[in-house]
């Protein structure tokens, strides 16, 4: 991704991406990603541990964040709403909290 030189603890910029190989998926056509940093005295200490374990099982400390919802359907706020999107879906597996939904095939 890009060498960013400051925090960017909301995704509102879109930054030039050097190694679009990381997770090129997250890579805009236009060659930029709209990236959100975790810097160690950010107040998402749970999401920064999260992100500490994925770099440890995976070598790259990144993960793509995305709404959940379906094109024309406002953004998930409730387990309700996951539910009835996951069942609406293509999605395969839903987790909320310690459960996990998945569809058989």
């Amino acid at each position: 991704m890009s060498m960013l030189d400051h925090d960017l603890p909301f995704m509102t910029h879109a930054v030039d991406v050097v190694r679009k190989d990381l997770i090129p998926e997250a890579v805009n056509v236009d060659n930029t990603a709209r990236v959100q940093t975790v810097g160690s005295n950010s107040s998402c200490r749970e999401f920064r541990r999260l992100l500490e374990f994925i770099k440890v099982h995976t070598g790259i400390g990144q993960v793509i964040n995305t709404s959940f919802n379906l094109a024309g359907e406002p953004i998930v706020e409730t387990p309700t709403d996951a539910i009835r999107t996951f069942v609406s879906s293509s999605i395969d597996y839903l987790y909320i909290g310690p459960y996990v939904a998945f569809k058989h095939s």
